[in-house]
Formats: structure tokens, sequence, C-alpha cells
């Protein structure tokens, strides 16, 4: 022992001990949105309708089962804010332009996997 006390961060209201899930972060945000920052105009209709779009989206698409490859679950299905990390979401976003890349034949490789332009010359 250290004779260090060990820090430990109490729950705020709403969260569970064990973490809260980025589904419920996620809505919780599109209400915030759609009643606090559009009164404010902070955020328009046009944006606001971005933020759900693209929530229904990603909360449908499809993860396979690290399991059984055969079944699929949806990709934040159960996932905990703390879960989605770096890699998270590139994996998430490799997947979405496999996805992208099957049904349209002038899709770009992710970010990340492209030569940067600054690195080329360096």
């Amino acid at each position: 022992m250290t004779g260090r006390r060990e820090h430990r961060r109490t729950p705020r209201h709403h969260e569970s001990i064990h973490g809260r899930l980025f589904s419920d972060a996620a809505d919780a945000f599109i209400v915030h949105a759609e009643t606090k920052l559009k009164v404010k105009g902070t955020v328009g209709d046009g944006q606001l309708a971005n933020y759900s779009d693209k929530w229904n989206l990603l909360q449908k698409f499809p993860r396979p089962d690290k399991n059984d490859g055969t079944k699929t679950t949806p990709w934040f299905d159960g996932v905990l804010v703390t879960e989605v990390t770096e890699e998270f979401l590139d994996e998430l976003r490799d997947a979405r332009w496999k996805v992208k890349r099957n049904s349209s034949a002038t899709s770009h490789p992710p970010r990340s996997k492209r030569i940067s332009t600054s690195s080329v010359w360096c």
C-alpha cells in the first residue's frame, strides 16, 4: 500500500455505478437539442433533423456478433459511454465504409486509410 487514498467518483443523478449507456446519452442529447438549443437559436431545424437521422441510422446499423459471425446485433446495443473509444469509432467507420463500398462504385476509403499530402512531402 502506498498510503494514498483511492479516489472514487460518486455516480451522478440517473447514472448507475457501472456507467451510462451511450444510447441513453445520445437520446438525452437529442431531447436537449430540441428543447434547449433550438429555443436559444443555437441549432436550426436542419441540424436537429440531421442529429436525429444520423442517430436513427447508427442505432440500426448491424454489427457482426463476436461469438457467431453469422448473427448481427445493433452496433450501439448495450454499449456504455466509456466503451466508445477511438478504436470503437474506427471499427464503426470502417464497417460503414464497407457497406457503402458494396453499394456504390464511387466511394472513397475512410480518411485514416488515405495518405495525406502533408505526409508525402515531409
